[in-house]
């Protein structure tokens, strides 16, 4: 289609459907039930211990005892097995060494018969502690490996110590979303349908699936194209333009990476465990439009759309998640007034964007390409970027991609979301509860969207800018063996924990985006800095200012 179309259609790629979830996922039942195999939740370490805390009793003169070598022989003896005295600790107690490593329990005991001999004050286990990991009980929890893997993966478990998250409204811009029961239906808002009417051509019906315009419902009818849609859609967009394929239930899978109920011994866990999700339906057959999809965003961060109720304050989205896109068009002026419009009001604090499944350049794909977007990147378990990630200039951070055929990651590397196996012959309509294995940067998004949201459970008042630049500073290197290092994944993978800490403790200087009529050509610009800082400051933020402007070329 052409460039010159500014009112084109974004992808019903959804980013490439941005996920392989329809060929990977084999619409079965749930994946635990297929085998009955139940998953047990294995501790992460082993509760033992070969030291002992042993104080002596002072002596008759009220000095304390030393730990000779005949007292260590007579508690040998009691104890019936070696002791070494590794070091006097405080206030006059020792450690001892024991002879081989005792669970806590046996070393409990031990340590009880120590403390019979009447010289011992006290004597007990040199407990291993450990950095606390909360843990939910759900049963495939096991296997979100994205969750709580420490190399390329979110670390969530040492996040979840620090938050288990809160209220924050995330808007999800996708398909719409239908119930689920690993879904709380209590946290999801009263969102909106966007999809506009096209009364030109007729195709209000067939494109939007729910036989009307804009409404307030963001139900997912369902995007199956068949044949006969097919023939209509070819007729008002073009033929070769929309192909047959199932329902994807896009939205609902993207809504539950971040907000599927957690820690209730179902399914899957969620990132917040409070996270309140407002559904914006703006995708339907064939994709959405620009347009409709601009508006959407500035509906849910509670600016006026003509012709639209109000979103009412309490529904105002933090976090706005884009896990759709369109190839080969770079963001344009329009797109980039939203974003700016959206930013400036202040009440979102993230427009989280997918990079897109070309294997090109993000630059070159809008809207993630926006000034201002977290557009994230898709990485393998293996750290390497998945292929048919879009890399380079413009993207923020990279997060698990999940399954990717084509770079022989299989079931193990996946991302799991909620959806449905809801079809039938002529429309679809939603069936029955169901759990995807899935890949894509549509996936990336939302991962990120989740962290966010847990970023300002911790601290409310960050600004766009300080979550932009938390993400990218407290992201973890790439691992050594990784193409990101070379391609241009963004600053590094996203550590849940560690842009918890930051936002919540000493969160980054207040600064502005790069001036969206800058490019990269030049070198770089928009260089914007906080007023009343001190020279030194001054020049620092300067200098860190212009190291992010990271707008892509020949965006204009």
């Amino acid at each position: 289609m052409s460039r010159s179309n500014r009112s084109r259609r974004v992808g019903a790629a959804l980013a490439a459907c941005l996920c392989s979830a329809g060929a990977i996922a084999a619409n079965a039942a749930r994946l635990q039930a297929a085998s009955g195999e139940q998953i047990v939740q294995q501790s992460m370490f082993n509760a033992s211990t070969n030291r002992l805390i042993v104080k002596l009793r002072p002596a008759a003169s009220g000095l304390a005892q030393p730990m000779s070598s005949e007292r260590v022989n007579t508690l040998m003896t009691r104890a019936g097995q070696a002791l070494r005295v590794l070091r006097q600790t405080g206030r006059d107690a020792y450690v001892l060494r024991l002879d081989g490593s005792l669970p806590n329990a046996d070393a409990k005991a031990l340590a009880r018969k120590l403390a019979e001999d009447p010289s011992v004050e006290y004597a007990q286990p040199d407990f291993r502690m450990h950095a606390l990991a909360t843990i939910p009980n759900d049963p495939l929890f096991a296997t979100q490996w994205y969750l709580s893997d420490t190399n390329v993966g979110l670390n969530l478990p040492a996040a979840w110590d620090l938050t288990t998250g809160s209220g924050v409204v995330v808007a999800v811009l996708d398909t719409g979303i239908v119930q689920h029961a690993d879904i709380d239906s209590a946290r999801i808002l009263s969102g909106y349908d966007f999809i506009s009417p096209d009364t030109t051509t007729g195709g209000t019906t067939v494109v939007a699936g729910d036989g009307d315009g804009r409404d307030p419902s963001a139900t997912d009818p369902g995007d199956r194209v068949t044949a006969f849609d097919q023939t209509t859609l070819n007729s008002i967009f073009g033929n070769g333009s929309c192909p047959i394929e199932d329902s994807s239930w896009h939205g609902t899978q993207v809504a539950s990476v971040i907000a599927a109920a957690t820690d209730n011994a179902q399914d899957i866990a969620g990132i917040n465990w409070a996270a309140r999700i407002l559904p914006m339906r703006v995708l339907g057959r064939c994709g959405g439009f620009t347009s409709d999809i601009m508006e959407a965003m500035r509906w849910a961060a509670g600016l006026s759309v003509s012709g639209v109720p109000d979103n009412p304050a309490p529904n105002h989205a933090q976090v706005l998640n884009l896990s759709l896109g369109v190839s080969s068009e770079p963001c344009t002026n329009f797109e980039q007034s939203v974003f700016d419009e959206i930013l400036s009001a202040g009440t979102v604090k993230a427009i989280v964007t997918a990079a897109g499944n070309d294997g090109g350049a993000a630059s070159q794909s809008s809207p993630g390409s926006c000034n201002g977007a977290v557009n994230v990147a898709g990485i393998l378990i293996s750290g390497a970027k998945a292929s048919a990630s879009n890399f380079g200039a413009g993207v923020t951070v990279a997060a698990p991609y999940g399954s990717s055929v084509s770079d022989g990651v299989g079931s193990s590397g996946a991302i799991l979301s909620l959806g449905n196996d809801g079809t039938t012959s002529f429309i679809a309509s939603p069936g029955g509860d169901i759990v995807l294995r899935v890949g894509g940067t549509s996936f990336s998004a939302p991962l990120v969207s989740g962290v966010i949201s847990l970023m300002l459970s911790v601290n409310p008042n960050l600004t766009a800018s300080q979550v932009y630049d938390t993400l990218r500073q407290s992201a973890r290197a790439f691992p050594s063996s990784s193409n990101c290092r070379n391609l241009g994944c963004g600053s590094g993978t996203v550590d849940a924990a560690a842009a918890i800490l930051m936002a919540r403790d000493n969160p980054p200087a207040i600064r502005s985006f790069p001036d969206s009529t800058d490019n990269d050509s030049g070198g770089g610009g928009g260089c914007t800095v906080t007023r009343g800082a001190s020279d030194g400051s001054l020049l620092l933020l300067l200098l860190f200012a212009c190291g992010y402007a990271w707008r892509r070329l020949g965006a204009r």
